[in-house]
């Protein structure tokens, strides 16, 4: 019940982009989801996704970044699942709808929907705002990424504290894929941002990325 209620509240905040941060806002609270911090992790993120050229998942859409990336890449197919609804229609304004596969809605059921049509991809990207950090949605797909996966196919996820702590590496140990490591240096990162309250953490960042 906690988590339904959490996901309905999430829902029904506004979504504002202020500065180059994505708001989520209640009359309540105000949570920062995403901001262009971002922008080198996600290029290069995005260049190891579309290496082989092949069909690619997003979840978690934001402040489109990874997906303009991606786009810019031309994939076989780009699929994008974004829960908030203002969200999506920021994805819509950006004229996604015109050069990939949107989805609305709950990651679960969408990729369940996924696993009962056999449907695969050639890379995928997880990256979702943790309204409730009792339901562990890094975990949870970890545990269920091998089901919509080709083989030879790349995952990789944004690697902050949401993973760190759902100790994703641990859940995708049992499937023996071959890890790959990436050190993104802070100054660079920095150097690629033209915000002065930098929100992202100041250390190294450590993209990693799994071969099936």
């Amino acid at each position: 019940m906690k988590s339904d209620f959490l996901e309905k509240e999430f829902l029904n905040n506004s979504i504002e982009i202020i500065d180059g941060v994505l708001y989520s806002s209640s009359p309540h609270v105000v949570v920062d989801i995403m901001s262009t911090d971002e922008d080198l992790i996600m290029k290069e993120s995005a260049k190891i996704l579309c290496q082989n050229k092949g069909t690619v998942l997003n979840i978690g859409f934001g402040l489109g970044i990874i997906d303009n990336y991606i786009r810019n890449f031309k994939p076989q197919e780009h699929h994008i699942i974004e829960i908030h609804p203002q969200i999506y229609d920021l994805a819509i304004k950006n004229k996604f709808n015109q050069t990939s596969f949107l989805h609305l809605g709950n990651w679960e059921d969408i990729v369940n929907q996924f696993i009962s049509k056999n449907k695969k991809f050639d890379a995928i990207y997880f990256d979702t705002y943790t309204f409730n950090r009792d339901k562990k949605q890094w975990a949870m797909f970890g545990n269920i990424v091998d089901k919509i996966l080709n083989k030879g196919g790349i995952f990789s996820y944004f690697n902050d504290n949401a993973s760190k702590i759902e100790k994703i590496e641990d859940v995708l140990k049992p499937l023996n894929w071959e890890k790959n490591v990436k050190y993104i240096p802070f100054s660079k990162i920095k150097k690629q941002t033209n915000r002065k309250n930098i929100l992202i953490s100041k250390r190294p960042y450590e993209l990693i990325w799994f071969k099936k």
